[in-house]
């Protein structure tokens, strides 16, 4: 995986969702520091980066295009920005 700096991921275990400020290269791996807040206290930690993975936009508030409208949509990141459904092949660029 390559994340990159800015990119929003999450522990492959769960948690919050993290912005990537930084990444460092040891020997074995790569490191990158994450932030995030619980509640207004901003959090700060070094991750390896197999451990983490890109986090899903919170985006449900939103129409997909080319919907179905019956349909209970399951969303990922698409390609090059916005989310899409693996379901009925609804999309949203942003």
């Amino acid at each position: 995986m390559n994340l990159s700096i800015g990119n929003c991921v999450k522990l492959k275990s769960g948690g919050p969702t993290m912005t990537i400020t930084a990444r460092t290269q040891s020997i074995t791996t790569t490191w990158l520091d994450c932030q995030w807040f619980e509640g207004t206290l901003l959090k700060t930690q070094s991750f390896p980066e197999p451990t983490l993975k890109i986090a899903s936009p919170q985006l449900t508030h939103l129409p997909l295009y080319n919907a179905d409208p019956n349909c209970n949509h399951n969303t990922i990141p698409a390609p090059g920005g916005g989310i899409k459904c693996t379901k009925c092949k609804g999309w949203f660029c942003y």
